[in-house]
């Protein structure tokens, strides 16, 4: 059953409740008032408040149904409509001649508004992204799991004092009439408030703490949920904590006043969510006038905003027409409806400046971008030299729009190819689909490799993985006077996440067409600047480095030879400069996966350690980036930094931290470690297990070689988060089992359809001496996986050599069966103590090992200090 699966049936069975209080509503109206009707706000209100979120609810399940933040959001807004049900659907039984009496009054028992607060605090826990703050959104999603526990409280106890009043023979515990929202002096309501409350601040917080590529779409979206929010959350509370507040508001003036300052404001929920949704894409909901919807939301939402407040005052002056005038504008709620039609009026005259101020408030750059690129119209058409050119839009456009990466591509007619004078960037052939693709349309072109492969199915794979290496999201054309493409300006994505909006492209295009004035130009008094490369050289991008297969160094791609070994030198992985990021130095590693090359990064100084991987497919290598950020965002002492993934020719690359005193695996082919100093780098490794897997990451792949040892000596686990993209996205060939196949060979591979009792036709990922028996066994893997994999380093560096040994099928069956050699037969001082917990961690009934990297932190720590 799916995770989402509860939060999907909530906004179901809430959505069938707002149906049926429609229903009763229009029942209902040929009938005399019932007793309990006493409220002074007439009962549209409540329809009103079912339309506006029952409706904004279904757009949000239905289009954003594959964004789970979408989905608990949706579960907010219907949740909250299900509460003003309530009153149509008492209504209607209070009538006489209801029909369907039972299903109304299950109906009415079941109050699913009580989910208000888990929904919405799971939203938050969702939403700004605080990848960066794993104990935040750990701390977040134990609070909504309570948050829900509570709901279903509320649920229990209505539903009991439902089953109470049908069967006299039950009885409901006293604590029901506490609990449900039909009692009167319960204390349903008391608690929703103060829990809503809550999470409105826990929503204020964390768009503070958000990243700031998350921030100012967080600030939109939940400012436009808390400004709504807060009369009604602040009214309530006055009401519970005040009172005299609570008996001014029984009065039929103060009531209506309060109403009408407390539901205009909640009514603008869903339009602020609905802008903040289809005109800045804070959510992924997918609609299919999309563009349709977002054009006139813009156009048209500060017209809304004018003419519900005329239309609410029209209603009402329809409503007491049988009263004079003088009567009628002497009560508070005719003064208050002028005031807000007069404010309607004054903002449909200065809509335009109302909607500039919200996107200057959240979306400052596309303002900034307007004063910036309108000048650099002008100093582009004065350039004398295409470097000149492309460092002025480059940098311009970036001041503007601060984007990741930017290049200007510019026709080079003897190659026939587009080039980035600078180098930057590697060069697109002008017969390339791509670049016949934008010169066909004239038009911006967007890239979206990521949420819509299919509109660049019919690009080679070349091209996508140029796209791919540069990080590209939109395509502009520069055109020449004959209609010829002379180039193209390539633009990466907003630093804030954001999309290109309209005034972007025009502000762009605008640019383009300044460029190709001043390339025009240049073309006609072309002077021999030496601007233009010679035919067969390229930027240093285009070719890769040479490598001495001897002592491992890089090379620049001309030389043929290692002058230090004197062997002959063949191509690399990598090229020898990527230019402003890193240059290559050397070979450090090599594994099934790929090779590893010391580099040092251009723009900060320092050593980092490239891997690259097995060329993959552009939807694998976008999710090998999603989930490397992921794991980057995880911080730990003894965890190895992630800083970030490149791509050279469609080849994922991963930038990690260099550690310069080698793995762990050096040490141990020079001498096993003693008791002590094994059981301190079992502590430091089960604490970055526990970081790693408080964020929902498994390792899935220890052993000695993926432990490094920094420049201080202390022990730092890497290749972490990254093992099940690496594993998924391979395509390994099964591994043959006949013979006496030894082991060494396989590490880090897949195996496929193995012959042995345990493992048919089962796929295994990690290292094989490691692996678990469940791994083996084909089980879902979880931390046991990672906790097991650690056991059996440590039993590793204390005895020297693995634990299995013998041919594939061997090691296979001995894990399978975990026929485990006692540690004492290899290390005799091994202490009793420690021998105990080898016995425990590797047992064979996995109950009995123990069941998360804290506790086993813990059990070492103990252990440190009874051999100590």
């Amino acid at each position: 059953m799916s995770r989402s699966f509860p939060i999907r049936l909530l906004v179901a069975l809430s959505g069938v409740k707002v149906a049926v209080g429609l229903f009763a509503y229009i029942a209902s109206r040929g009938f005399p008032l019932p007793p309990s009707e006493q409220s002074t706000l007439p009962i549209e209100i409540n329809i009103l408040t079912l339309l506006v979120f029952g409706l904004s609810a279904g757009l949000l399940a239905i289009g954003g149904r594959r964004d789970l933040r979408a989905v608990f959001l949706a579960g907010f807004f219907v949740s909250m409509g299900s509460i003003y049900a309530d009153r149509p659907i008492l209504r209607l039984i209070e009538s006489s001649g209801a029909r369907f009496e039972f299903l109304l009054e299950a109906a009415y028992w079941f109050p699913l508004g009580a989910f208000m607060p888990f929904c919405l605090l799971y939203f938050v826990r969702l939403f700004p992204d605080t990848s960066t703050y794993p104990q935040l959104n750990l701390w977040l999603e134990r609070g909504a799991n309570f948050f829900a526990a509570l709901g279903g409280i509320f649920v229990i106890c209505s539903g009991l004092l439902w089953l109470e009043e049908l069967s006299p023979r039950f009885s409901a515990p006293e604590i029901c009439n506490y609990l449900s929202p039909h009692v009167s002096d319960g204390y349903f309501y008391v608690v929703l408030v103060f829990l809503l409350a809550l999470a409105f601040v826990v929503a204020a917080f964390k768009s503070r703490v958000a990243e700031i590529r998350e921030r100012r779409r967080a600030n939109l979206l939940l400012a436009g949920l808390v400004i709504g929010g807060s009369p009604i959350i602040v009214a309530s509370l006055l009401q519970i904590l005040v009172p005299s507040f609570d008996a001014w508001v029984q009065d039929a003036r103060a009531n209506q006043l309060v109403g009408w300052a407390v539901f205009p404001p909640l009514f603008s929920i869903p339009f602020s969510t609905a802008y903040a949704v289809l005109v800045h894409k804070v959510l992924e909901v997918r609609f299919i006038a999309r563009k349709a919807l977002q054009y006139s939301l813009a156009r048209y939402s500060a017209l809304a905003l004018a003419v519900v407040p005329l239309v609410c005052l029209v209603a009402y002056l329809y409503s007491h027409r049988s009263r004079t005038l003088q009567d009628i504008f002497s009560g508070l709620t005719a003064l208050l409806l002028t005031t807000l039609a007069g404010l309607g009026v004054l903002l449909f005259v200065k809509r335009q400046k109302l909607l500039d101020a919200v996107d200057r408030r959240f979306f400052r750059e596309q303002y900034d971008a307007r004063l910036i690129l309108t000048p650099l119209v002008d100093r582009i058409r004065n350039t004398a030299g295409k470097r000149e050119l492309a460092d002025l839009v480059a940098n311009g456009i970036d001041r503007a729009l601060h984007l990741e990466t930017i290049a200007l591509l510019v026709e080079e007619p003897d190659r026939g190819e587009l080039v980035d004078p600078n180098g930057r960037i590697r060069p697109l052939m002008t017969s390339c689909p791509l670049v016949s693709l934008v010169a066909s349309t004239r038009q911006p072109l967007e890239i979206d490799l990521e949420k819509r492969p299919e509109a660049l199915s019919s690009l080679r794979k070349e091209d996508r993985d140029w796209l791919l290496d540069g990080d590209f999201r939109l395509l502009e054309p520069i055109v020449s006077m004959d209609g010829s493409l002379f180039g193209i300006i390539a633009l990466g994505e907003k630093k804030s996440s954001l999309p290109f909006l309209k005034e972007d492209h025009q502000l762009t295009s605008a640019i383009a067409n300044s460029a190709a004035l001043a390339l025009e130009v240049q073309r006609l008094r072309k002077n021999g600047t030496g601007e233009v490369l010679l035919p067969g050289t390229g930027p240093p991008t285009s070719n890769p480095a040479q490598e001495c297969f001897g002592c491992g160094r890089l090379y620049l791609p001309h030389n043929r030879r290692c002058p230090t070994c004197e062997q002959e030198l063949e191509s690399a992985l990598v090229p020898y400069v990527m230019p402003g990021r890193f240059r290559f130095e050397a070979r450090i590693g090599a594994g099934g996966m790929g090779v590893v090359y010391r580099a040092v990064d251009l723009a900060l100084s320092r050593p980092v350690a490239v891997k690259t991987m097995r060329r993959v497919s552009v939807d694998d290598a976008l999710r090998l980036r999603r989930e490397a950020r992921a794991a980057a965002a995880v911080h730990h002492p003894n965890l190895a930094l992630i800083y970030g993934v490149e791509s050279w020719q469609g080849n994922p690359m991963l930038i990690l931290e260099f550690l310069e005193h080698g793995t762990l695996e050096d040490r141990l082919r020079e001498k096993v470690l003693g008791v002590g100093e094994a059981l301190e780098l079992g502590i430091a490794v089960a604490g970055a297990l526990d970081k790693l897997h408080e964020a929902n990451i498994l390792h899935r792949d220890l052993k000695p070689s993926n432990i490094g040892y920094a420049l201080d000596g202390s022990p730092k686990l890497m290749d972490f988060g990254i093992a099940r993209v690496q594993f998924d996205v391979r395509r390994e060939t099964a591994v043959a089992t006949d013979g006496p196949t030894a082991v060494p060979g396989v590490d880090s591979m897949r195996w496929a359809n193995l012959a042995t009792p345990t493992t048919a036709s089962k796929q295994l990922v990690g290292t094989l001496h490691y692996l678990s028996p469940e791994a083996v066994q084909g089980a879902d893997p979880d931390v046991s996986f990672d906790l097991w994999g650690l056991t059996v380093v440590l039993y590793e560096c204390l005895t020297g050599d693995r634990m299995f040994r013998g041919t594939i099928r061997e090691v296979m069956e001995a894990i399978a069966e975990v026929r485990v050699p006692d540690i004492r037969d290899f290390r005799l001082d091994c202490p009793a103590a420690l021998a105990e917990f080898f016995l425990g961690a590797l047992h064979k009934d996995a109950s009995r090992r123990p069941s998360s990297a804290e506790g086993f932190r813990r059990r070492l720590q103990a252990l440190r200090s009874e051999v100590s």
